[in-house]
């Protein structure tokens, strides 16, 4: 078979010791801001989708209503937006771990979500309540069970069962994710992880739960192969 004019020149090039074309070697990088919003946008899409579904199936259990689950779906869907604006944008756009300034910077997306999502939905959804739930869920997405957490260090039940909920499928989908400032964990890892967690950051209640969820059912919702394959 013939071969075609650029196989030919590439070979002709090597012979002679010409390196390569940067075009060639390399395609260019997309803009690191296209990059975050498109992770950003697959983040609250897996969010939501598992912890909706998580929520309807143990919701008899929990006592939660529609009205809830309808409000955890929304914050599931929104609660990084903060990480749009400065300086939390700055502070994950860097490679390597996470310092504890850029951490600083990082954690400021909780408050900055807050005030950007009262701001679109005042404007926009007739129900302040509403607003108010979905709001209030955003904010407590980051609190820890023992109290570790951020920004107001609440601990326990008085977190809301719908932000424990949240922060809990947000730590496992993080983990799920590759990031230049972290390494993706296994479907196995996260979920070693999360049990860890139980009784620190997490309800250790309903971690268990969430964990026995994802091994017989959850996992497919992200992975093309169940847990035990």
């Amino acid at each position: 078979m013939p071969r075609r004019k650029g196989e030919l020149r590439r070979e002709q090039e090597e012979r002679a010791g010409i390196k390569p074309r940067a075009r060639e070697r390399e395609m260019p990088a997309f803009p690191r801001d296209f990059v975050q919003t498109v992770e950003l946008i697959n983040h609250h899409h897996d969010v939501s989708l598992i912890a909706t579904t998580f929520a309807r199936h143990m919701q008899k259990k929990y006592g939660l209503s529609n009205a809830s689950i309808e409000a955890l779906g929304a914050a599931s869907g929104t609660h990084d937006i903060g990480k749009t604006t400065e300086p939390a944008k700055r502070a994950i756009a860097k490679h390597g771990p996470l310092t504890t300034h850029r951490r600083e910077g990082m954690q400021t997306h909780v408050p900055q979500g807050k005030r950007l999502l009262r701001k679109v939905w005042d404007q926009t959804v007739s129900d302040p309540k509403a607003v108010s739930k979905v709001v209030g869920i955003v904010g407590v997405h980051h609190e820890h069970w023992d109290g570790s957490g951020y920004p107001k260090g609440l601990r326990g039940e008085e977190i809301p069962i719908e932000g424990r909920i949240l922060g809990l499928v947000d730590l496992y989908c993080s983990l799920r994710e590759n990031r230049i400032y972290k390494t993706q964990k296994s479907p196995k890892e996260a979920l070693v992880i999360v049990d860890y967690e139980k009784g620190k950051k997490l309800d250790p209640e309903l971690t268990r739960d969430f964990i026995q969820f994802m091994k017989k059912s959850g996992i497919r919702y992200l992975d093309p192969k169940r847990l035990s394959e």
